[in-house]
């Protein structure tokens, strides 16, 4: 009986802690992406599938499977974020998007790691970016 009570106090066979576990495992050697600096308008999805309240971040690589970005809100690893990225004098491009990691970076920033996912055809992404074709709230 010991030998349980010891393996459910530390959550798993391993034998870490369970806080140790999680970051661990979050851990991923990632391809290093492209610098990329663009204003990103950024909504997390409800379980509706549907994008919520809107804030704006700050995206700094870009690779073919992953976003990172700058955020003044935290993102919980694990949810769906929908991105509409706003380039020079065009209209903003829709991403989807899973986090992955989010840490606390200085100044009251989060840099959150995104990992892109297919966006499915007819998504509500396509026009909630398109709705975001005005100008970007800068961030203060």
């Amino acid at each position: 009986m010991p030998a349980l009570a010891t393996r459910s106090a530390l959550g798993n066979e391993s034998g870490l802690a369970p806080e140790a576990y999680h970051q661990e495992k979050h851990v991923i050697a990632r391809p290093s992406g492209h610098r990329f600096v663009a204003d990103v308008e950024v909504s997390e999805i409800d379980e509706r599938m549907r994008p919520g309240p809107s804030w704006v971040a700050r995206s700094f690589e870009l690779s073919k499977s992953h976003l990172v970005m700058d955020s003044r809100r935290m993102c919980y690893p694990g949810r769906v974020l929908a991105l509409a990225v706003h380039l020079i004098d065009d209209r903003p491009v829709p991403l989807l998007g899973r986090v992955i990691n989010c840490q606390y970076s200085d100044d009251g920033l989060y840099r959150v790691d995104i990992d892109l996912l297919k966006i499915p055809e007819g998504h509500s992404v396509y026009a909630w970016a398109l709705a975001r074709s005005g100008h970007v709230h800068k961030r203060a």
